[in-house]
């Protein structure tokens, strides 16, 4: 996979489904967090074993 960027308006080269979506920072940077509103705080790993 390439670290290519898009710009806005500029279509991506495979389509855009949502098990792509969460599993790709999962391979990438499973420990980065998510935070929502400063109120919740998790990693795409926690995430990906909530999800499965």
């Amino acid at each position: 996979m390439t670290d290519k960027v898009y710009q806005a308006g500029e279509s991506y080269s495979y389509p855009l489904i949502i098990k792509k979506l969460l599993i790709t920072p999962i391979i990438y940077s499973p420990d980065k967090e998510i935070v929502y509103r400063d109120k919740v705080r998790f990693t795409y790993r926690t995430l990906y074993e909530q999800i499965n």
